[in-house]
Parts: C-alpha cells; sequence; structure tokens
C-alpha cells in the first residue's frame, strides 16, 4: 500500500480530521523522496490523530494479501485502547524512509523510542516541521536474524485472517497460535555477517534479557494480591492488553491463590473486551469460540462469570448482528453458503445459556440483537433458496422452450418473478424468454376451420313474445327521429329510437354479456351472446336476427373491418369471419391463451394480439399468417385493453402492482419488426380497463381509479416519443366501468356520475364544467348525437335503468325511458286484462294490442311522484286493489286501485315503516311484522297504524327477534313464529287475532326448546314447520288450538328453502339437492333431484296442467311432476331468467321477468 492509498483508507474509515490528511497528502506531494506509509503512521501516532493500537492494525492491512475493500472493516474503537503499548514496531523501522527495504523474513525489533527526538518523514529532511516524527535511538548490540517473533504480552493481529480482521496470539479453532509477520520488502543479499547491525542486534538482545531478568526479580517480589489488584486496576482503566499481560503473570506465579478462578475469568474478558472496543467482530466471537469452553471446564471459574455474563449479552450479539447483517450483502451463491454457516457456527455460542442465561435476553436492547441475528438468518437462507430455485429454473425453462412446451415454461417463469420480482431483470432469464418468444412464432398454426356455421334460428326458447315495460318522460327531437341507438344493459341489447325514447327492439343475451353492441356502416347489429358463446348480427331498424354463429367458447369483443369480423377466442384461436355472410374464413391457433381482443392497424395489413401473457403476435390481416411474435414480459392476465395505434407507433397498458404502466412500440418494417422504445411506469394508480381514446391530436388515457392522462405524441422522437401532457383526477368509486367520449375540446366521462370537461388545446388542461347523475352508475358507452348525449344508467335507490338523451353542454335532461328492474310482483288479472308493476310502481295494463307490439306503456306512474321507488312484494286485498311494499326498512307502500285507475304512493308509520318481512292480507288492511320487534295491523288507505300492535315481552338485552312470514288461519286469525336470536331469546311460535280494529292480541304460544328455523304454513287443519335440533334438522307438525307439537320427523339433509304446503304434500328442498314431499303425518311420499338453480316461487299443484306440480325456477326452467310420484310430466324451458308467480289466461303463462319484461309462453299439453 502507497502512502496515497493509506491517506484514502483513513479518510474513508473517518476517524482522522480530513483537513490533517490534507496537509500530509500536500507535503507528500511536494518531497521528491519516497514516503514509506510507515513513517506516516508514525507521525500521526506521535500527534494522537489514532492510538498505537490503531496504527498497528492499519500496518497490518498493508502488509497483507490483497483483499477486496468489503473484506476489511475498521472503524474507531467505542471504549479507550490501553495506554501502556509498546510502538517501537512502527518508529523503529523508519530507516526504510532512508533508501533501504527490509526483508520480508526479517522480523521486526522493539526498539527505544525518544520522543523528544524528532525524525522528519522523508530521509532527508525536506518535510515541514508540524509533520516531524520520533527518532530512533537503537541501542547497540548483536545481530539476531529470527524468522519471526511472538508477542505473548499483547496479541498480534492476523493481517490474513479470512474476514479481512486482525487475529489475537491465542490458539483458535482455524489453528495455531498466530504471529506477527515482519513487513515484507525487497530481499537483502548482501552479507549479512559483515555490517554492524549484527552487533546492534546482539546489543537489543542482551538488555531484554537484563529487562525480562529485572521483571522477573521485580514481579518475585510482589504479594500476589497487589498483581491482582494491580491488573484489576488496569482493567478497569479499560487497558485491556496491559490487563490481560498481568492477569497471565500473575496466574503463571500464583495458579492456585483464591483469586485465580477470577483471575482466569478477567483475563479471558479483557482479551474479548479488548477485541470488542476495536470493533472486530468476528474476531470476538473467534476468541469465545476458544476461551469461553476454558471456563466451562472450571467449576470455580464459572462461578466467577456473572460479570462477563452480562458484557458477553452486549458483546456477542452485538457481534454477530453486525456480522450476519454483512452477510445479507453477499451475492454469490457459494460465498452466501459459506457465509450462512459460520454464521450458524457462531450463532450456536450466542444461542447457549451458560454464557448467556435468558434473564439477561429479556433487555430490550439484548432482545433486539437476536431479532436481527434471526432476521439476517432467515434472509440469507431465503436469498440462498432463491439464487438455488433461479438456476434451476433457468435450466427447467430452456429444456421447456426445447420441447416447445412454451406454456409450460412460461409458467415456471410466471412462478419465479412473481415470488422474486426482482429476477425478471436479469439478462439470463430475459435471453431465454427471447427464445421462446421466437418459438412461439413457429407455433402458430392454421387449423381447420371448426364447426361454426351461421343460422337464422334464435335461442328465445319457449317464449312465445316478450313485452317490455317502459316508461317515457320528456320531450321529442324530431332530428333524431328514426336514427336508432342500441346498448347492452343488464343482460339485454335494446334498440331505442333516439328522438323519442321509444323501445323499438329487445335481445336477451344474458347477464354474463359485458360485449357492447356495434353498428357497422350498412346499419347492422354485431351482438356478442357470451351466455351461449354465440356471435350474432341483427337488423338494426327491427332487431330481428339476420344470422348466428355458434362459437362454442368464450370469445372477446369483436374487431370490425369493412369486409371482415376478427374474434378472439379465451382458448387462443384468431378467427375471420365474413361480415355479411358469417361464413368463417380463416382460422389460426396460437400457443396461448387471450384475454383482450385483437387490434387492426392502421395502414399496415396487419393485425396486433396481446397473449395472455409474454407476447405480442403480428398476425396477416388477409391469411391470418403469423409474422413476428414480440417478447414484451407482461404476465399472465396483467393486460385488460387492447393495444391501440397512434401515428406509426402502438401503445399497450399493462397492470401491476397497483399500478398501470404504458408500453410504446415502435413497428420499423411497414407493421413489422416492433421495437419497444419507450416505458413510462405507474403513469396510472390502478388499474386500466377502459380503451384509450384518440382526442385530436392528443391520446387520453383513463384509469378505474379516476385518473385522465392527456398524452402527446413526438413521432420524430426514437426513444422517449411520448410524454404526460396534463392530468385529472374524479371521483370513480364504485363505478364497474369508466367510459369517455370526445368531440372537439369537450371530453364527457361517465362512471359514477356524467361530467363535461373543457380542454382548450392551447392550454391543455382539464376545466370541469358540469357534474351531474354523481350517485348513478353509468352502464354503457356514452353516444354523441348531433348537440346531444346519449346514455344509459343504473338509477341509485331504483332497480331501474333509464337511458336518457341529454343537452350535450348542460347535460339537462330531453327525455328519459325507464326500463329493467324486477317485478313488483306477479302479473294478476283484472276484466280480462294482465296488469303487471314494474319495480318503481308503474302500473301496465298488457292486452293484445300490447303483446303484439312488444312494448307496453304505463296507465299509472308511481314514478311521477318519485323516482327513487323500488317494490317488490304486491299483496292482493278486496275490491279490484292491491298494494306494494318495498324490501326491508323500506317504508314506502303503493295502494294501486284498479276500478279507479288511481295510484297512490304512502309512507308507513312507526313502528310499521320498518318491514321485516312480507306482509299478508287482513281484510282490505295488511298485517305487517317489524324489525322493532312488533306485528302492526296498517290502514292500506292511509298507511298509518290501526289500533295497537301486538309487542312480545322486551328483553333487557335490548336485542329484537326475528320474524318469519305469518300464515292466516281464517279471516281474523294468523299464526307467526319468532326466530331465536340468542338463548335469552328462544323461538317463540305465537297464535294472534285480529278480530277488533283496536288491537292484535295474542290467542296462544308456543315456546320451542330448539330453534325455529323456518316460517310455519297451513294444511288442514294442522301447521308445518322446522326446528333445528341437536339431532338436525326436524320437519314438525303442530296443532293450532292450542299450539303444540304433535310429531317431528329428521329430514335428510339441512333445509334449503320451505316447507311449502300443496295439494300433492308438504314439500321441503334440502341441502343435498332434492326436494321431498310428506303426507300429512310425515311419511315420505317420494324424493326427486333439483336443478342447481332457485326457486322463483312456491312450488304449486296448477289445474290447468292436468293437475301437475309445477316447480318455476329462476333460470327459466319450468317442470311439472306427477304429484302422487314425482316423475316428471312436462318442461319448458323460456332461455331468460323470471322471477314471482306465473299467471295463467287462456291457455298462455305470464312470467315476470327479472329486468322489467312479461313473458308469455304457451301451457303445456
Amino acid at each position: 500500500m502507497t502512502p496515497r492509498q493509506l491517506l484514502e483508507k483513513l479518510e474513508n474509515l473517518g476517524i482522522i480530521d480530513s483537513k490533517v490528511l490534507g496537509k500530509i497528502r500536500a507535503e507528500i506531494e511536494k518531497s521528491d523522496k519516497e514516503v514509506k506509509p510507515k513513517s506516516v503512521l508514525a507521525f500521526l501516532v506521535k500527534k494522537k490523530h489514532i492510538t498505537e493500537q490503531q496504527a498497528k492494525i492499519l500496518l497490518a492491512s498493508t502488509k497483507a494479501s490483497p483483499k477486496k475493500e468489503d473484506d476489511f472493516e475498521f472503524v474507531e474503537p467505542a471504549l479507550p485502547v490501553e495506554k501502556d503499548f509498546d510502538t517501537g514496531d512502527l518508529t523503529g523501522l523508519a530507516k526504510e524512509d532512508a533508501g533501504g527495504e527490509v526483508d520480508a523474513n526479517v522480523p521486526e525489533v522493539n526498539v527505544a523510542v525518544d520522543y523528544d527526538a524528532t525524525m522528519t518523514l522523508v530521509d532527508a529532511g525536506d518535510m515541514a516541521e508540524e509533520f516531524a516524527v520520533p527518532t530512533v535511538k537503537p541501542i547497540e548490540i548483536g545481530a539476531v536474524v529470527p524468522t519471526e517473533v511472538a508477542y505473548p504480552e499483547e496479541p498480534a493481529f492476523d493481517a490474513l485472517a479470512d474476514d479481512g480482521y486482525a487475529s489475537g496470539g491465542y490458539q483458535t479453532q482455524s489453528g495455531p497460535q498466530q504471529t506477527l509477520a515482519s513487513f515484507k520488502g525487497k530481499k537483502d543479499r548482501s552479507d549479512q555477517w559483515a555490517t554492524k547491525w549484527l552487533y546492534i542486534g546482539f546489543g537489543i538482545l542482551g538488555v531484554l534479557l537484563i529487562g525480562v531478568t529485572i521483571l522477573w526479580f521485580v514481579n518475585m517480589g510482589q504479594k500476589p494480591e497487589d498483581m491482582f489488584e494491580a491488573a484489576m486496576s488496569s482493567f478497569n482503566q479499560q487497558s485491556y492488553g496491559d490487563a490481560q499481560a498481568k492477569f497471565e503473570d500473575y496466574l503463571d506465579q500464583y495458579e492456585t491463590h483464591k483469586d485465580a478462578p477470577k483471575a482466569e475469568v478477567k483475563r479471558i474478558h479483557a482479551i474479548i473486551r479488548g477485541t470488542y472496543g476495536l470493533r472486530n467482530y468476528t474476531e470476538v466471537i473467534k476468541q469465545a469460540q476458544t476461551l469461553l469452553p476454558e471456563l466451562r471446564e472450571q467449576e470455580d471459574a464459572i462461578s466467577q462469570m456473572k460479570e462477563l455474563r452480562d458484557d458477553l449479552s452486549v458483546m456477542l450479539p452485538t457481534s454477530l448482528a453486525a456480522i450476519s447483517k454483512r452477510a445479507t450483502k453477499t451475492t454469490n451463491l457459494e460465498k452466501m453458503k459459506e457465509e450462512l454457516t459460520k454464521v450458524l457456527d457462531f450463532n450456536s455460542l450466542v444461542e447457549d445459556p451458560v454464557y448467556i442465561p435468558s434473564s439477561l435476553r429479556k433487555a430490550p436492547s439484548v432482545n433486539d440483537n437476536y431479532l436481527k441475528i434471526a432476521n439476517n438468518i432467515a434472509t440469507i437462507k431465503g436469498q440462498i433458496e432463491k439464487e438455488e430455485q433461479y438456476e434451476l429454473d433457468l435450466v427447467k425453462i430452456e429444456q421447456k422452450n426445447n420441447e416447445k412446451k412454451t406454456d409450460e415454461a412460461f409458467e415456471i417463469y410466471k412462478t419465479l418473478t412473481r415470488r422474486y420480482g426482482d429476477l425478471g431483470s436479469r439478462d439470463a432469464i430475459r435471453e431465454l424468454m427471447l427464445k421462446i418468444s421466437q418459438t412461439e412464432q413457429a407455433l402458430v398454426k392454421q387449423i381447420e376451420l371448426p364447426e361454426v356455421k351461421p343460422a337464422n334460428v334464435s335461442r328465445d326458447g319457449a317464449v312465445e313474445q316478450t313485452v317490455v315495460l317502459s316508461v317515457t318522460s320528456g320531450k321529442p327531437v324530431p332530428a333524431l327521429k328514426d336514427e336508432v341507438v342500441v346498448f347492452l344493459a343488464e343482460g339485454s341489447v335494446y334498440g331505442v329510437d333516439a328522438g323519442q325514447g321509444v323501445v323499438k327492439w329487445r335481445r336477451f343475451v344474458g347477464f354474463e354479456t359485458t360485449i357492447q353492441p356495434e353498428v357497422t356502416v350498412d346499419e347492422k347489429v354485431i351482438v356478442s351472446d357470451q351466455k351461449n358463446n354465440d356471435l350474432l348480427q341483427l337488423d338494426l331498424e327491427t332487431g330481428k336476427l339476420i344470422w348466428r354463429v355458434e362459437i362454442q367458447e368464450p370469445f372477446m369483443a369483436p374487431s370490425l373491418t369493412d369486409q371482415a369480423i376478427i374474434l378472439s377466442t379465451e382458448s387462443g384461436k384468431l378467427l375471420q369471419f365474413d361480415r355479411t355472410t358469417g361464413d368463417l374464413a380463416h382460422a389460426i391457433q396460437l400457443p396461448q391463451p387471450l384475454n383482450v381482443s385483437a387490434m387492426l392497424a392502421d395502414r399496415d395489413p396487419y393485425i396486433y394480439q396481446v397473449g395472455s401473457y409474454q407476447n405480442i403476435y403480428v398476425i396477416s390481416s388477409q391469411t391470418l399468417d403469423c409474422a413476428e411474435v414480440f417478447s414484451l414480459g407482461h404476465y399472465e392476465g396483467s393486460i385488460s385493453t387492447a393495444p391501440q395505434t397512434w401515428t406509426g407507433h402502438i401503445l399497450v397498458i399493462g397492470n401491476q402492482g397497483g399500478q398501470s404502466n404504458l408500453y410504446v412500440l415502435k413497428p420499423r418494417d411497414k407493421g413489422t419488426a416492433l421495437e419497444l422504445v419507450q416505458t413510462i411506469n405507474g403513469i396510472v394508480s390502478g388499474t386500466v380497463s377502459t380503451p384509450m381514446k384518440r382526442f385530436g391530436r392528443w391520446m387520453l388515457l383513463t384509469s378505474d381509479t379516476g385518473e385522465l392522462r392527456i398524452l402527446e405524441l413526438y413521432p420524430e422522437e426514437e426513444t422517449n416519443p411520448v410524454n404526460v401532457l396534463t392530468q385529472d383526477v374524479f371521483d370513480a368509486r364504485g363505478s364497474e366501468r369508466v367510459f369517455v367520449t370526445t368531440e372537439g375540446s369537450n371530453l364527457w366521462v361517465a362512471g359514477k356520475g356524467i361530467m363535461r370537461y373543457r380542454v382548450p388545446r392551447n392550454l391543455a388542461q382539464f376545466d370541469r364544467i358540469v357534474n351531474v347523475d354523481s350517485s348513478d352508475t353509468f352502464l354503457a358507452p356514452v353516444s354523441k348525437l348531433d348537440d346531444y348525449l346519449f346514455h344509459i344508467k343504473k338509477r341509485s335507490r331504483s332497480g331501474m335503468v333509464s337511458a336518457s338523451l341529454v343537452d350535450a353542454m348542460e347535460l339537462k335532461t330531453v327525455w328519459q325511458t325507464d326500463i329493467g328492474g324486477d317485478l313488483a310482483g306477479s302479473p294478476i288479472l283484472y276484466k280480462d286484462t294482465v296488469i303487471a308493476v314494474n319495480n318503481q310502481g308503474d302500473t301496465f295494463p298488457i292486452d293484445e294490442a300490447v303483446v303484439s307490439s312488444g312494448v307496453a306503456a304505463a296507465s299509472m306512474r308511481a314514478s311521477k311522484i318519485r323516482s327513487d321507488l323500488q317494490f317488490e312484494t304486491l299483496v292482493e286485498l278486496p275490491d279490484d286493489k292491491f298494494a306494494c311494499f318495498g324490501a326491508e326498512s323500506r317504508k314506502d307502500m303503493l295502494l294501486v286501485d284498479l276500478v279507479k285507475n288511481k295510484s297512490r304512493v304512502l309512507s308507513l308509520v312507526k313502528p310499521a315503516d320498518k318491514i321485516a318481512c312480507p306482509p299478508i292480507a287482513m281484510g282490505s288492511d295488511v298485517i305487517v311484522p317489524t324489525l322493532t320487534g312488533q306485528v302492526a295491523r296498517i290502514n292500506t288507505s292511509s298507511g298509518a297504524m290501526q289500533g295497537t300492535p301486538f309487542q312480545p315481552a322486551l328483553q333487557p338485552n335490548g336485542k329484537t327477534p326475528r320474524w318469519f312470514e305469518p300464515v292466516r288461519l281464517d279471516a281474523d286469525q294468523l299464526v307467526i313464529a319468532r326466530g331465536q336470536v340468542d338463548k335469552d331469546l328462544p323461538s317463540v311460535i305465537y297464535a294472534l287475532s285480529g278480530s277488533s280494529p283496536r288491537a292484535i292480541k295474542k290467542t296462544g304460544e308456543l315456546v320451542c326448546e330448539t330453534p325455529v328455523k323456518s316460517n310455519v304454513v297451513l294444511s288442514g287443519s294442522q301447521l308445518y314447520g322446522v326446528l333445528d335440533t341437536p339431532d338436525g334438522d326436524k320437519l314438525t307438525v303442530f296443532t293450532s288450538q292450542p299450539l303444540a307439537i304433535v310429531k317431528d320427523q329428521a329430514l335428510k339433509s339441512d333445509l334449503v328453502s320451505g316447507p311449502w304446503a300443496t295439494k300433492a304434500g308438504i314439500l321441503v328442498a334440502t341441502s343435498d339437492g332434492k326436494l321431498h314431499c310428506y303426507q300429512e303425518d310425515l311419511a315420505l311420499k317420494w324424493s326427486v333431484e333439483l336443478q342447481a338453480a332457485k326457486f322463483a316461487c312456491a312450488p304449486q299443484v296448477t289445474a290447468d296442467a292436468k293437475g301437475g306440480l309445477m316447480l318455476c325456477y329462476q333460470n327459466g326452467n319450468v317442470i311439472w311432476l306427477n304429484p302422487e310420484t314425482g316423475v316428471l310430466v312436462s318442461k319448458v324451458e323460456l332461455g331468460q331468467p323470471i322471477n314471482h308467480e306465473p299467471l295463467f289466461k287462456g291457455g298462455k303463462m305470464y312470467f315476470g321477468g327479472v329486468d322489467g319484461t312479461i313473458h308469455i309462453v304457451d301451457q303445456p299439453k
């Protein structure tokens, strides 16, 4: 090491003021003679910038074999080093500066130092006086030529220790006592005997012998107590090297003295403490491993270890925490394993309770170090596991690629990089994944055309006609009359007259469908039916089917050209259809699944198809041949939208880790030779599922979290051509999707509410002009029609969907058409006319003319009074009236008088304003169980409570009961069951009387020992219900007068729904997927398998189907069973979901749809 390197090392260590180092550096530069590192160190020792001990360590490091800089750790000791310490080995070699170099085999010799004299850094004395260092006054004695000299009075430091630290002069696990090697230099080849140094050496040896003799006589004259106290004094003054020597002298002479055990402990304590003070942590552990076991074998020494243990609890964990922390930074796998072996070996010492008992580990600082050690060990093990897995998986990936099993190769890659995210950026694995992409190009194959033939047969099932219940309000726009807009809302595609808001047609495509319909230039509509995996073409004006193709597997939104339709399937097929006929022209199979649509290039004859993972496929739009596979490296399913072309560039958005990244690609050769020219990580937070939209010369990017970005492109820039011009954020919470429309400088964003921005082209900033309908959820893209916008929304606090035409600038409604929503109840018959009530309480008469047109208009509009009404239960009343009620906690009631053709919306008064379950009629009133525990009687003309409600005894815990739907015994008597809340509020069945309008009175009760699990039903004179017993659910028979249990029967499995009292028997549906029919004496009559769907209404025996037992499922399947045997008699499939009980009229069945429709079906024969 040169003096300059030494100064750099000192500067890096930070233990000497930089100004001092600067002065020394300047003097060295000015000197025309060579300056040795030892002279610099001697000067620093004299000036007290460093200690003699620090100088020794530094000097040893200059002589050591070359090591990495990281392997040498030198920091200033936390505790003062001992002062009585001979530095002759530093200053005695100042003669090197006179020009000679020392033979590496010639030992250092201790010499006396006169600090009153001076010694310059260079022989000629060219250095400034302030840099003078002590001169050496050698004693003239004979020469000695040993090969190495040990220093028993002070632990020497091994410059060649494997961790870069010095090692003490004692026995270690790695070898015998280490000694301080002499300084290396050029070998002196002159006659060693013909020199004065021979005499000087003998002189020095003589002086040393005399000194040793004197010391021996002095020590022999000391008392053991004095020697021990002197050693303890040095220890307490933190002169650990001196203390060690004195303890050793004491033990050599008085090994049986009473303080000898303690002296042995303190000797070891001094050795370890001195090394710890230098923060030579590896050596601390090694010393402890060697020396502490010696104490363990001596009981008298072990008893003296309390003070040592206190110190060990600090030194050992602190040292190992530092060692293990440094080991975590190792990057080479083999080195990691070596470091782990060493750390685990060291840890066995630190964990030994003999040296650090559990009582000391409880101290916060000590416990913190143990936690650090454990964490570091876990980190090292994790890093080893990571690197081993990486090397193993590289081999596996390459093997799978060679086998052309690219999907399996990527699965290995995905698992590896998702577990260890940083590995994906390593060159080796990136190059390997690029090879896989090249392999995949050869795996893209033309396939035989699947059996997909166009047909003009619909899938409407048994439905003869569907009537849409719609309500239109507002003013027509003559300029838009006969212009049809199409949209998908809640499972159906609608065609609506844009000028008047009239529904022209509807086609159900399933609630699974999310792909919006697309209108072609020749006024056809391409519709996706994701329920049946069909692709359809409809007539825009009438909605009639032109052709239908069965794709037979899930697919993405179609991409349209002038002549063709490109369809991407989940399994990785790319299909090309003739747009006019629906015929399949070409088909290819890609080697991986797909989850986004294909993108058609603007000018070049190519299709860009993003794979589910890793790749982008460049496909000929004419033949579907694969021209290129580009490795983007994205994870499976991380891209949710098709790419976007933009002035010779391709933009791709990838969602990853809670943010979205923008990838900019540039085709270098007429649509091929893709190159990634820019990546903008975290361009928005959250995911992006809304396709990017051109906005004049800009591009608009919208995230699902409501972040807007306007992007600007500089096509001439070869790298980083895209820049984020401006940004904004809107509240998108609760939005399923976000839809964006632009025109000129105006921007409309619909999601949770709709807003208009003005974006001045010269300022490129967002100015939010208007924001409306902020609580409504928008369901489809917004269309710009002249000066208007057309949009679709689901209204808040309503089950309805509204299609609206609004003023484009102010967003004020021009007309609104309400559709959808479940019906308020089953259709009813009034004077040979079917009456239906929609979800918001509008009443629709359905006659033959309405059935023929397919669209019904409301005769009474409750929604005109309030727009947030929502009803789901219809109760028929005398005198051609009925009442409708909402869900739990809704206090609205609708009263409809069909004779007067009038409807009223009333508010239920407390406590009946919180309905617990569907009410039942009692005369012209209704009985309403409430969430607050009462059973109230409501006057339907006013909504007010009639008389005093029934109130069970209040419970001290304040809990309210759970009511099941009541059953009426006769005109004035009813039975209702209360479910068990907890053990303090058991189940009770009450018999109530409403014979007096003044009050509902209890006429009987039955406290059940086990919880009631269902409502009770009446069959004949007996009641039936299900109890939840310790032995399982049991169907139970009760008498009504008085209330008492007669008999029970264990069910085959747990109750799912029921019981129902029918002419066939008592029916219950159980968790084993079966419907069981019991006779009145609870004998099992029959059991049949049920479909997976729920019932749309209670099973019933119908007179119109030869007395068959009708089961209506919500999926639109209706079956009839023989009530005596349970054998299937007949079946009808509507192909559309239904709810509520059907109405039978004139050989037809009228089913209520779940989206504001009535489906008319022929009765089975």
